[in-house]
């Protein structure tokens, strides 16, 4: 049996996923992305590296896949 967190593969990703439609604001940006790549490039470039909860954007355990599916459900 595959564990999961809420429906992510672990609880950085399920956490990025909550920051990115936490605000009206953070889902502006995300509507300005095409995938997870290019939304953690502009976070990096304005100086955020991490979420509040101090997940980084540059997590190595991320789901990056699932995390493209959670920025095109937002930009609809």
């Amino acid at each position: 049996m595959v564990k999961t967190y809420s429906g992510f593969k672990n609880k950085a990703t399920w956490n990025v996923a909550l920051y990115l439609g936490a605000s009206e604001g953070m889902v502006g940006i995300v509507q300005m992305c095409n995938n997870y790549q290019g939304l953690r490039d502009i976070m990096t470039q304005c100086g955020y590296t991490a979420t509040s909860d101090g997940v980084r954007f540059d997590d190595p355990t991320l789901d990056t896949k699932r995390l493209d599916e959670v920025i095109l459900e937002l930009r609809k």
